[in-house]
């Protein structure tokens, strides 16, 4: 089974999860990562989400809640052949309970024995909507009304005043609705228990082929009056409409009525707000069920309050008053804490790391005319480079999706990744990593002369590493990355891996010429030998000059030493080297006890017909990438 390419959607947000394998996710995995994605956050333990999912050939909606049915799922859209997935990322109230027979489910899902989903689906929608109508009255019959007067005394007649007076779930959103002059209105039978629903029936037709048609109409939408809607049916749509975001800008305004989600995201929300308008705030309420802040300057009248809906986590902004006309902006504002300024910051610390604390509080003080001290920026970095650490590890962990993304997304490249063969665990552990594009693979060999520099790099992240590469040159000196691996470190056996790979990946053939260009590394040129042992190889001269004068201590030769590499026949070598050797006879020595086939250009082989002496090619590769 191929991976997937999966989206979850969550009102009018879509998430992007990348490609996914089938045995690499599960329920509760996909409605994490789609709410990290959407929400920023992890799932809270109070929440209570659920997955579900619209069949594309059919318009039937399944609510996954076990992995079998996910796993069902998969192969229904791998039979079908259709590579990308949709979920929809559900948020249950916590008095709502979904029912799920898993045998019954999956006969649905897949259609064993099971009549045709027509006649199914409008009988099981309407037994549902029905249950569920009795329940909501029968809930609201025997309800016991909350005896408010026992309560402690304390002035919170306005925040009671306040919540009364713009509470829209149970009595605003029912006149609303009530008053309508449209008491009727179309929808779609979202039944989460589709047991019997077929996807074939005991007659063989098959209800997931698009080509099918069905004479009968759509009879899965149910039409009900608003008598017929519940209050938390009323309430979801409330809370669905009346979200709120930023403005467009960027910019941060409150109004009555709207949901901004839980406590925390309340307070972060309202102290961006702070910031914003430049002011300090002052919490006169501030608990799991209320928050109330007023201005901290006496004379401005600016006031908000929110407090909690019937589930206990969910706030909305009853009321907000006032505003900051005449009230003085506050420069070194206390709401920017250092938590606040790593928020903000957060991409342009993790690009310079390494920035000095006055260029981070000039950003702060030309984007949001906020003072802070150096303190707070230092605690900042530590707060984002402290993340980024553990940034690194998450992404070795999804290395082998990102090889999954590119042979689905990019056919007929190379991607491997290796374990441990050392670490015997249920979780293995990274080891080396290879991959080579398949428009470089190509490029390189119709369009470049069959000259490959490779070089090795330290990595200076976390988990360290040496970066392998080899490139080549094009026909306007361009660089071209053939490819590259992520290995422990250059030994003769992590080179061996990868040319060995290089080697595979670019089919080459028999006979024809091919050339290596190196600084020497440890274990390259073995590795070299043993995997193409046809191809010529050549020395870096830059770095054979260093090691020159880390042994002669003597730089008034070198430019006779670059002339002498650089002349392209025997007679000028001899020429070049017979004034060398004049001047120091042991440096002469040293220079020609290296084959000169591999450093001279009258020495290189022809066919490569290319006159390059020095891997300038690898040290740009190398020193682009590692930025």
């Amino acid at each position: 089974m191929l991976p997937f390419q999966i989206f979850v959607k969550y009102v009018n947000e879509t998430a992007d999860l990348d490609i996914i394998e089938p045995g690499d996710c599960s329920v509760i995995s996909l409605i994490n990562d789609a709410k990290k994605k959407l929400k920023g956050d992890p799932i809270e333990p109070w929440e209570k989400w659920q997955l579900a999912i619209t069949l594309p050939w059919n318009g039937v909606r399944h609510v996954l809640t076990t992995d079998e049915q996910l796993m069902c799922c998969f192969e229904e859209f791998d039979r079908c052949d259709k590579p990308m997935i949709e979920f929809e990322l559900i948020l249950v109230p916590n008095d709502m309970e979904f029912p799920v027979d898993l045998l019954a489910w999956k006969e649905g899902f897949i259609g064993e024995n099971v009549p045709p989903p027509e006649e199914n689906v409008q009988h099981n929608g309407n037994e549902l909507l029905e249950d569920a109508v009795n329940e909501a009255v029968e809930d609201a019959a025997t309800e016991p009304v909350e005896d408010t007067a026992t309560e402690p005394v304390e002035d919170t007649s306005t925040e009671l005043d306040e919540d009364a007076a713009s509470e829209p779930v149970e009595d605003a959103v029912s006149d609303e609705f009530d008053g309508s002059e449209d008491d009727n209105y179309e929808v779609v039978d979202e039944s989460e228990d589709d047991s019997d629903v077929s996807l074939v029936d005991e007659g063989g037709l098959d209800f997931a082929n698009p080509d099918r048609c069905d004479p009968d109409g759509d009879d899965s939408i149910v039409i009900l009056s608003s008598d017929e809607e519940n209050g938390l049916t009323r309430a979801a749509r409330y809370c669905r409409d009346n979200q709120w975001a930023p403005n467009p800008n960027g910019t941060i305004a409150f109004e009555d009525g709207q949901i901004i989600g839980n406590a925390k995201m309340t307070q972060a929300a309202v102290k961006m707000y702070a910031i914003q308008e430049g002011f300090t705030l002052k919490k006169v309420k501030n608990d799991k069920c209320r928050y109330t802040v007023v201005c901290k300057n006496d004379a401005c009248d600016w006031r908000l309050h929110a407090s909690c809906l019937t589930d206990g986590v969910t706030f909305m902004i009853k009321s907000v008053r006032g505003g900051h006309l005449m009230c003085p902006r506050v420069a070194e504002n206390k709401e920017a804490t250092s938590k606040w300024v790593s928020s903000v910051l957060k991409s342009l610390i993790q690009s310079n790391p390494k920035g000095k604390g006055k260029f981070f509080k000039n950003e702060l003080q030309e984007r949001y005319a906020v003072k802070v001290g150096s303190q707070t920026v230092y605690r900042a970095k530590r707060i984002v480079l402290e993340n980024l650490k553990s940034d690194h590890a998450k992404a070795y962990a999804k290395i082998r999706k990102y090889g999954n993304v590119i042979r689905v997304m990019n056919p007929g490249s190379d991607v491997y990744v290796a374990l441990n063969p050392d670490v015997v665990s249920v979780n293995p552990t990274f080891f080396r990593f290879y991959l080579s594009f398949k428009a470089c693979k190509i490029g390189f060999k119709n369009g470049c002369r069959p000259l490959i520099g490779v070089d090795g790099c330290h990595l200076t992240g976390q988990f360290g590493g040496v970066l392998l590469s080899a490139t080549a040159l094009d026909g306007d000196s361009g660089i071209v990355p053939i490819a590259l691996c992520i290995c422990e470190s250059e030994t003769t056996e992590s080179w061996t891996w990868f040319l060995r790979l290089l080697r595979e990946s670019l089919e080459w053939e028999e006979g024809r010429p091919i050339c290596f260009i190196s600084d020497r590394q440890k274990g390259g040129l073995a590795a070299i030998s043993k995997e193409w042992p046809e191809a010529s190889n050549r020395y870096c001269f830059r770095h054979l000059i260093a090691n020159f004068i880390a042994t002669f201590k003597n730089h008034n030769i070198n430019g006779k030493l670059w002339h002498a590499a650089r002349v392209a026949n025997r007679g000028c070598f001899d020429e070049a080297m017979a004034a060398i050797r004049s001047e120091n006879a042991k440096a002469a020595d040293w220079m020609m006890s290296e084959p000169v086939e591999r450093w001279a250009r009258h020495g290189f082989d022809p066919r490569i017909k290319s006159d390059h002496i020095t891997n300038n090619m690898s040290e740009c590769f190398n020193s682009w990438i590692k930025d």
